[in-house]
């Protein structure tokens, strides 16, 4: 009776233990899927979360490129090289097949590279034209897309955004007033921060904002992307204890130059606000109660 009631507490815990495990699983998959394209790094275990309701709390923001940086891409349109880089992914293999017969070591070699590259000709330039009936635009949409880009990026400050956006989902999620500093450098600011009677200091890094692609295509496909790396601190005087750390990888979703950049870079100003918010959302979510 004993080695059965045993067995039965045995199967419980690990029945137990089993339904901790695919829960655990099933959260993580929720929240992947709900934060869209973004995911974090390795995240140690939290040693303490701001309590809701903090005060004291300086949010600073050290970076080296604050705004969005965007490329102009081609306005000439090759169909043989437009076929080659989208649907053979290394550049134009006419060209390298040429360079290679010019540098073979030998006779057979060199016919043969040659040969090959001469035979590349004719599909290159039929899928180059096919991709191009197929996403062509006109050149006053390209040249009105290129203007709507240089004016978004020049005139819009991701960093200061993100840094509002947190700001104002500390407050509204979880009473969390923050004081928000930009810093060239933290080892500067944290003496004063500390004199000025703050107890918690998130900083907050962000690396280069991209709309990301290959610009050498007349109408390419692109896609937003920033890494923040973002660390919990404790103020002991003018000491720090950092309490937690997370990094966040942000990858958009891709889009045509032209669509990114159509009325007025509707479509871009939109991605740009979903990544403010998911950044700002996990970073808060790790480190507030």
């Amino acid at each position: 009776m004993k080695t059965t009631m045993a067995r039965m507490k045995h199967c419980a815990l690990t029945a137990s233990n089993w339904s901790k495990a695919v829960g655990f699983v099933a959260l993580n998959a929720a929240l992947l899927f709900t934060t869209g394209c973004a995911s974090t790094g390795k995240v140690e275990p939290i040693a303490q979360r701001l309590p809701r309701g903090s005060s004291c709390v300086a949010l600073v923001s050290i970076s080296t490129k604050r705004q969005l940086t965007a490329g102009e891409p081609s306005t000439l349109y090759s169909p043989m090289k437009e076929g080659a880089r989208v649907f053979a992914g290394f550049g134009d293999p006419a060209e390298k097949l040429l360079a290679g017969a010019m540098s073979a070591g030998s006779l057979e070699g060199a016919t043969l590279a040659l040969a090959a590259a001469v035979a590349w000709l004719p599909p290159s330039a039929l899928i180059g034209s096919a991709y191009g009936a197929a996403t062509g635009v006109p050149d006053s949409e390209i040249q009105t897309a290129i203007q709507s880009a240089s004016k978004f990026v020049t005139h819009y400050d991701f960093e200061a955004e993100l840094i509002r956006k947190v700001s104002d989902m500390s407050w509204t999620d979880h009473q969390i007033g923050l004081n928000s500093f930009v810093a060239t450098g933290s080892e500067q600011i944290f003496g004063s921060l500390s004199q000025r009677g703050f107890r918690h200091v998130i900083e907050m890094e962000m690396g280069p904002v991209l709309l990301d692609g290959d610009y050498e295509l007349r109408n390419p496909r692109l896609s937003l992307k920033v890494d923040v790396t973002a660390k919990l601190y404790r103020l002991h005087g003018s000491r720090r204890e950092e309490i937690h750390l997370i990094h966040i990888r942000y990858r958009g979703e891709k889009q045509r130059f032209v669509r990114w950049m159509a009325e007025d870079a509707k479509a871009l100003r939109a991605e740009v606000d979903k990544c403010q918010r998911t950044v700002a959302a996990q970073i808060l979510e790790a480190f507030a109660e």
